[in-house]
């Protein structure tokens, strides 16, 4: 009986996958103004732990660390990928890059920075071994801000609606 039990624990401990769960950490710098190698040489050293409510600017490099708090891993194994979500009924892949875990004071995490992006909607997705373990959105709005970003739209959508007037006067058969 007790070997019965010793077989079905070993079995269970291997059964049970404990996937890597973490945190998402935030900062942003503004290289504007500096040279190639000062930005080079920069790092950040603090980072927001947030995942609702993440924005930055089109003129800021975007710095994030995903901080694994659970779950058993093996080095290598990480992919980091970049969606933009703007215009288009699907994602579109930004960028997809292998990662390295890092342990320093205590901590694991993944470290990992974005030059500046385009303004709009951005998901960021952390996978192991290819299976997708964790995802948080970020909005980059343009210098002005998110009015800014509201302005631009609706002059779009008024470009848009003087397009489809003069469509309705050409197909009308007025000038």
């Amino acid at each position: 009986m007790r070997r019965y039990l010793a077989v079905l624990f070993v079995i269970f401990l291997f059964s049970c996958k404990d996937e890597p769960r973490g945190e998402f950490g935030w900062a942003a710098t503004d290289d504007r103004g500096i040279s190639q190698v000062e930005s080079m040489l920069s790092f950040v050293s603090e980072y927001k732990i947030k995942r609702e409510g993440v924005f930055f600017y089109d003129y800021q490099t975007i710095w994030w660390i995903y901080e694994i708090h659970s779950g058993m891993f093996e080095q290598g194994s990480f992919l980091a990928a970049l969606y933009e979500h703007n215009n288009t009924p699907e994602p579109v892949e930004v960028d997809l890059r292998p990662v390295t875990v890092v342990k320093s004071g205590g901590k694991t995490f993944i470290p990992q920075h974005y030059e500046p992006l385009q303004p709009g909607k951005y998901v960021l997705k952390i996978a192991y071994k290819s299976v997708i373990i964790d995802q948080v959105e970020f909005r980059i709005y343009p210098e002005g801000g998110p009015s800014r970003l509201q302005r631009k739209s609706d002059d779009e959508r008024l470009d848009e609606d003087a397009e489809s007037d003069d469509e309705l006067i050409r197909n009308s058969g007025r000038l």
